[in-house]
């Protein structure tokens, strides 16, 4: 696996949400957006996608999504920027499965942070998810006014849960098809350590 460089999808997925201008948390389920609180959440970190997401109030996201991790697609327009999109699941602060997409600077350096450890971690933890606490979150001042950096935990590890399928999260009809000449990506090893006995999976209901 390689590291992140990250800077109007067709399914119906649950959205997770962080709001970086208030630095809270919301679950929106069709119509329907609600405030939640800080999660702790298993992520499917194995499948992370990453690419270019612009988003315009009123109108579905517009994203094109990487074939992989390792290749940067083209950049579509000048107002796209580089995000990501991961599955999550909670069953105590959302309903199951949950779809977590953004280009936000603080969110994405956030998660970017989160992607380090979890290299750092996987090789200890074959076929497992990671169990992720935002466990703080710091103004950050700035030209666009005081916005919010979520700081995530991998706090456990846990077997993948039935609903959520291991497969990548992008919508086929977005994922770049492959036509221009794509930027090599930065690569970044892992941390090689000793394999160790994967660590007993707690029950889904137990932190999540």
């Amino acid at each position: 696996m390689n590291a992140l460089n990250i800077g109007g999808s067709g399914n119906h997925r649950d959205i997770l949400k962080f709001n970086s201008k208030e630095g809270r948390w919301y679950h929106r389920s069709g119509e329907e957006e609600n405030e939640i609180e800080t999660p702790t959440m298993a992520m499917d970190l194995r499948n992370t996608a990453t690419g270019w997401l612009l988003f315009l109030e009123g109108t579905a996201p517009n994203r094109r999504w990487d074939t992989s991790i390792n290749v940067l697609s083209p950049k579509p327009s000048d107002a796209h920027k580089r995000g990501f999109m991961v599955l999550c699941y909670s069953t105590k602060y959302f309903d199951g499965v949950a779809e977590l997409s953004s280009c936000s600077m603080h969110l994405s350096n956030a998660f970017r942070d989160l992607h380090a450890e979890f290299l750092d971690q996987c090789g200890q933890h074959i076929d497992q998810l990671p169990v992720v606490s935002c466990i703080e979150t710091t103004a950050m001042k700035g030209k666009f006014g005081t916005n919010h950096k979520p700081t995530f935990k991998i706090v456990d590890w846990t077997d993948r849960p039935e609903d959520l399928p291991d497969e990548s999260p992008a919508d086929p009809s977005e994922v770049w098809s492959g036509v221009g000449s794509p930027q090599p990506r930065p690569q970044r090893e892992p941390e090689k350590q000793a394999a160790q006995p994967a660590a007993t999976a707690k029950p889904a209901s137990a932190l999540f």
